[in-house]
This record gives structure tokens, C-alpha cells and sequence, in this order.
């Protein structure tokens, strides 16, 4: 059994979801089986007759009813009795490496875990906001799982946010459509975070954690009408084969979906209860579920932004030479990023021909562009195929080592099955021990990766601005949805900054000059909404320059947070938060398809004097989106400040304290 099994076994890491298990009638060995939260107001029960199923209350009003859960491993007959019970309560504090919403997060829960006497076990914790539960394994050897049946059965139909994925081989880039739970079928296939609307009561968000060597959980709808969403899985793969310029495609499959060593702790099938849409946002479970740091000395691992090439086709102007993939644009870019303190730059796509990573572009001198960003403070980031990289993996992780690159950016996964998940993962073991920071693309949605890797500093699981470029489906409104479900997951590499902006009804995809949908300060305010360690600022560096007012803010924007606030939000259609970086408070809005007007009270700034920097919708946005206004106005925690946005709007400002030592400025 190798150290990180040692590990989730030993303490049973951290969750956020409750379950209940699928097996004919199971005798309990006396002890309770309701897990309540730390405030008393979630309850998780486990029920064992006629079958062990799970239902999950708050404030004693059904969240979810007897839902059925259960493990079938090849060969091990199903339980009849539960040997043992054992409870325990956590209350501790951690500091996440990266952090994201907090410098610190408190962990609090209550837990029970169950022995069954066949070696299974299942551990269930309640939070304060939501549940969480995982399989256990005691058993000799290598063993198969065949099936893990999870389901989430609610007690009436209800609105779904329903991020639907194309099948098992998809670049995990979901639209996310709003439908009913009996709309659905066991056809209808869906990736995690899926968000369940019940009613005035709350809202439920299926997730999953500590996801390692075993396959990622999706979810399907149900035949028969009823309130169930079912958990689903890939197959194990048995055969894959390169397909064009890009996949690693699978050829055939096994009958079981995973071969496990006999002795771990399998992921948490977690589910997030808020009584508010803003609770979504602020709910951490999924980081709390994940395995603790792997790394030893993590000072290597470096949040900031990044100057990106591919989005804006390195349309650079007004320079004296044919911009495109050659050396001295990425000099251009390297000099703009140490212009305005950008920690990085991505060569994407186009340094090496596809299949080879050693064939490279002869135009493009990798290596002096390393050392040129390297004399100017700015760290390289290279794309790389997936397929291609694990041509020669070590031999590649070694030999980006050697040349001083800062990390990379790894794409077109597009599985989620056992061998991906463990590719991500030992990917990302060695580029740690390497001090290579990984962005993945084309890749699954975040599980708990993060926290036990932190150089796994941000990925992609969304449908994000790239899409703009060929289609009209990252509209105002999708933005609007994705804080409440892919974010609250993890970090996005959503890829915002857009300078050429569009209200809908004028936008164009436009593959080679991209716009977005939405205002510029709907933009500007994703870089305090959006969650991502690693920003992208996503234009040519010639466009950020005629823009200098608003390039003002984003030579400034934080990517990571010591404290946030969800002021206000409303699923798919307005956020307002408030984050502190040190003494400075950043507060960012973002409006859907209507106009927005909100009063936003900053009662934790205190009683000392403030100074708001604000970039507003300017007064013909609905018209002409580009259109915005700066102002300076004194704020403080008793009067509300006025935020005004038009028809996918945004609304960003920059507070500081009057005369405060770390006060940021242009």
C-alpha cells in the first residue's frame, strides 16, 4: 500500500456529502446512524432496511429522500452486518497553500464511519453546509469494482441547472441548460457541479472530492419520471489509439469501471445545501474533502497573471515587423507583462508541430525567450498535448526543467476515466517535484486535486471566453450561472479580459479579431467574481495599450484572496462581491441579461476612512458595450454605494484605505 493510500485510510480525509447504501436488508450493530451538523440544523442519516439508503434533512424539511447507494467489487459478496460505528468531530483550521476565497478556512464537521462485515466501510459527515460520503476498502490485493451505485432522489420535481455533457470522450466544456428533474432520462448524461433548485427551501449542488485513481462521477436523469438523478461512470479503458492531430481516443472498454488497490478510501460523493444562491458561492466543501498538501516546500508555487497569445490570434498593431508565431512577438509580449507586473506568458499552440514535442518551430527560440522573460521578472508557460506529452513524460517534464520553465499548460484530455484521472495526477506529481506549475484543458472538472498538489494551480471544466470565437453560447447569462455551479468546485480558467466588447444582439464570432458578449466592466469584474489563481488577461497587448484606463485596473487585479464577501447574487442573472488582497478591498458586480441596479452596504471595512476607485458602465452601454465611466468617491460601512449596471453589465472597484500604507495605485 503506497504512502497516499497510508494516508486516506489512516484519517479518512475531508467530505462534503452524505449517501446511503444499495444492498438488501443490513443489520446495525446498535449504534445510531444520524450524523448531524456542527449547528444542529443538517441532518444525514443512513438507513439500512430494506436496503442501505441515505436521506439528508435541514432544519428537519427532507433535502433529499431514501436514496440508494452501494459498491459491487468482483468476487466480495454484499455486506449483512455493520461490525462497528465509530463517530468523530473535527474543529481545526488550515491555510490553504493557494488560497482562493480565504487565507484561512475553518473546519468544522461532524462524522460516523460504519465497518460493514464483508471490509467495506462508509464514512458520512455533516457540515454546516451540506453532507458528504465515501466507501472505504479492507481488503488483500488488487480488487474491481464493477459498479458504484449513487443516487440523489429528491422529494419533488425541481429546476436544474444541468451542465450537459456530450458523452464520455468530451473536452468537459459544458452549456449549462435550465430544466426539471422529470424533464429528464437516463440518456440525459451531465457532468458535476449539477444545481438543484427546491423551491423557497434551498438549492443543492452535486459535487465530488478526493477524486484518485478512479474513475470521475457524472450524473443521468431517470426513466420513470421521478425525482432521481443517478451517478455514472466510465468504463475502464482496455484500449486507446491516437486520432487525428489531437486525442488520445479510447478504442474499447472492460466491463468494470475500476481496479483499486484493496486497501483506500474511494472519493467523496459530496452535496452542497444553501439556503441562498450566494451561500453557493461561498461554500469551500469541496477544498475542505480534499486531501491535505503532498509537497513539502511549496515557496516555488506563484499565483499571478498571464499575457495569452492564442485567444486574440497575436494580433499585435502598431509594430514595425509581421506579428505572429515568431520570436520577437513573444518578446513584445514579454516586455508588455513586465511593463504592468504580469508574472507570466503562455506560448500556446504553435512552438512544436503536434505529435512531436521535440519538433520545433524554427521561427520560435523557446529558450531565449525563457531567459529574456527571465531577466524581466516574467515566467514562461508552454502548451503541450496531452497525447504528445506522454510520448516521453519524465524525459519532457526533465527537459522543460532544465530550460527554467515556469509551468504548462496541458491540453485535450477530454476523459475522466481511471487512466486520465491518474495521468492528471501523476502528471502533477512530477511536475512538482520538478517546480512546474500545471494548467489543465480539455480536462474534467476540479475533485481535490489542488489542495494535495498546489502546483495543479487552476484548469479549465468550462465552457469559457475561447468559445466566443465560433460561437454565441457564452452569453451574459451563462456567466452569470457559472459562480453557482462550475466555480463553486474549484478555480476556472474561464479566460476573460476581452477589449472588444459587444451587447448580444451586435456580437459576431469572429475566429481571428474575438469580442465578447457583454459590457468591458462585465469583463473587468470577472477578475474579482471569477475565481483562478492563474488569470488570464486574454487580448493582444496592443489592445490592452489603447485602453490604458482600463488596463489600470487589471495591472492591479489580485488572482488570489484573503477574505471574501458575497454581497448579493441571484443565479444567471447578478454577483456582487467584495474580496480583501492585504489592506485593499476589490468589489466586483456582474449583471445578466437586464439591467441591474443594486445597493451594496461594505459594513466590514470599519471605521476608517475609504477611497473607492470605480470602473462603471458608462451612460450608452446598452448601446455601444466598449462604453465606460471611471469616478472616485469616500466609502465606508454605513451608507450603501450605489452600483448601476446596464443589460450584461458590470461594475468593478478598487477600495482603499485613506492614507493606508499598501494602497495601490495606477
Amino acid at each position: 500500500m503506497n504512502r497516499l493510500n497510508r494516508h486516506f485510510v489512516r484519517s479518512y480525509l475531508l467530505a462534503a456529502f452524505v449517501v446511503g447504501v444499495a444492498f438488501s436488508g443490513v443489520s446495525v450493530a446498535g449504534e445510531p446512524s444520524t450524523v448531524s451538523s456542527p449547528d444542529g440544523r443538517i441532518a444525514a442519516q443512513l438507513h439500512t432496511e430494506p436496503r442501505l439508503t441515505y436521506s439528508v434533512t435541514l432544519d428537519a424539511t427532507p433535502v433529499l429522500v431514501r436514496s440508494p447507494i452501494g459498491l459491487e467489487l468482483r468476487g466480495i459478496d454484499p455486506p449483512t452486518r455493520i461490525d462497528s460505528v465509530v463517530s468523530r468531530q473535527e474543529r481545526s483550521r488550515y491555510e490553504p497553500v493557494v488560497p482562493r476565497k480565504h487565507r484561512e478556512i475553518e473546519d468544522l464537521y461532524n462524522e460516523r464511519a460504519f465497518t460493514f462485515d464483508n471490509g467495506l466501510g462508509l464514512v458520512l459527515r455533516a457540515y454546516d453546509d451540506g453532507v458528504a460520503y465515501r466507501w472505504t476498502t479492507d481488503l488483500e490485493g488488487q480488487q474491481v469494482v464493477m459498479n458504484e451505485t449513487a443516487t440523489f432522489e429528491f422529494p419533488s420535481d425541481a429546476k436544474v441547472w444541468w451542465p450537459r455533457a456530450e458523452g464520455l470522450q468530451t473536452s468537459h466544456e459544458p452549456r449549462i441548460a435550465e430544466t426539471t428533474l422529470t424533464s429528464l432520462t437516463s440518456d440525459d448524461l451531465a457532468f458535476c457541479g449539477v444545481l438543484v433548485g427546491l423551491g423557497e427551501a434551498c438549492k443543492v449542488l452535486i459535487g465530488e472530492s478526493d477524486l484518485r485513481a478512479y474513475p470521475g462521477m457524472m450524473v443521468a436523469g431517470s426513466d420513470d419520471a421521478s425525482h432521481r438523478l443517478q451517478a455514472r461512470f466510465a468504463a475502464y479503458p482496455t484500449v486507446t489509439q491516437r486520432e487525428d492531430e489531437r486525442y488520445l481516443r479510447v478504442a474499447q472498454r472492460s466491463s468494470e469501471i475500476a481496479r483499486i488497490d484493496g486497501r483506500r478510501s474511494l472519493p467523496w460523493r459530496a452535496i452542497v445545501i444553501a439556503e441562498n444562491d450566494t451561500d453557493l458561492v461561498n461554500s469551500v466543501l469541496i477544498d475542505k474533502l480534499s486531501m491535505a498538501c503532498q509537497i513539502e516546500d511549496t515557496s516555488w508555487v506563484k499565483p499571478g497573471r498571464v499575457a495569452w497569445d492564442w485567444w486574440n490570434e497575436l494580433n499585435l498593431h502598431g509594430v514595425d515587423f509581421q506579428a505572429g508565431l515568431n520570436t520577437e512577438t513573444y518578446r513584445r509580449y514579454i516586455d508588455f507583462a513586465a511593463e504592468n507586473k504580469l508574472e507570466y506568458v503562455i506560448l500556446d499552440e504553435g512552438w512544436t508541430n503536434l505529435g512531436d514535442l521535440t519538433d520545433y518551430n524554427p521561427d520560435i527560440d523557446v529558450r531565449a525567450l525563457i531567459d529574456y522573460g527571465r531577466e524581466r521578472g516574467v515566467g514562461v508557460i508552454l502548451w503541450s498535448l496531452w497525447r504528445d506529452l506522454l510520448i516521453d513524460l519524465e524525459g519532457a517534464l526533465d527537459r522543460f526543467e532544465s530550460w527554467g520553465v515556469a509551468g504548462l499548460k496541458i491540453d485535450f484530455i477530454d476523459r475522466d476515466d481511471q487512466l486520465a484521472v491518474e495521468s492528471v495526477w501523476e502528471i502533477t506529481r512530477l511536475a512538482a517535484e520538478r517546480e512546474l506549475l500545471v494548467n489543465f484543458h480539455g480536462c474534467y472538472k476540479p475533485a481535490g486535486l489542488r489542495r494535495a498538489y498546489p502546483n495543479s494551480i487552476t484548469r479549465e471544466g468550462v465552457l469559457g471566453l475561447e468559445v466566443s470565437k465560433w460561437d454565441r453560447h457564452v452569453t451574459p447569462e451563462h456567466d452569470l450561472v457559472l459562480p453557482f455551479t462550475r466555480m463553486v468546485l474549484g478555480p476556472m480558467d474561464y479566460t476573460p479580459g476581452a477589449m472588444r466588447n459587444a451587447q448580444p444582439k451586435n456580437f459576431e464570432p469572429i475566429y481571428s479579431r474575438p469580442m465578447s458578449q457583454g459590457t468591458r466592466c462585465h469583463q473587468l469584474a470577472m477578475y474579482v467574481c471569477y475565481e483562478s489563481p492563474l488569470q488570464m488577461l486574454c487580448d493582444t497587448p496592443s489592445n490592452y495599450r489603447d485602453q490604458p484606463e482600463t488596463l489600470a485596473f487589471l495591472r492591479q487585479a489580485p488572482t488570489v484572496w484573503d477574505e471574501t464577501r458575497v454581497l448579493a447574487g441571484k443565479v444567471g442573472d447578478h454577483l456582487a462581491i467584495a474580496r480583501r488582497h492585504g489592506t485593499n478591498w476589490y468589489v466586483g458586480a456582474m449583471a445578466g441579461a437586464d439591467a441591474r441596479e443594486l445597493d451594496l452596504r461594505l459594513p466590514f471595512l470599519g471605521d476608517r476612512d475609504w477611497s473607492a476607485r470605480i470602473w462603471e458602465d458608462g451612460p450608452n452601454a446598452t448601446r455601444q458595450a466598449e462604453d465606460f465611466a471611471r469616478r472616485e468617491t469616500a466609502v465606508g460601512p454605513i451608507e450603501p454605494i450605489r452600483v448601476r449596471m446596464a443589460p450584461g453589465g458590470g461594475w468593478v472597484a478598487i477600495i482603499e484605505p485613506i492614507n493606508g500604507d499598501d494602497a495601490a495605485s495606477d
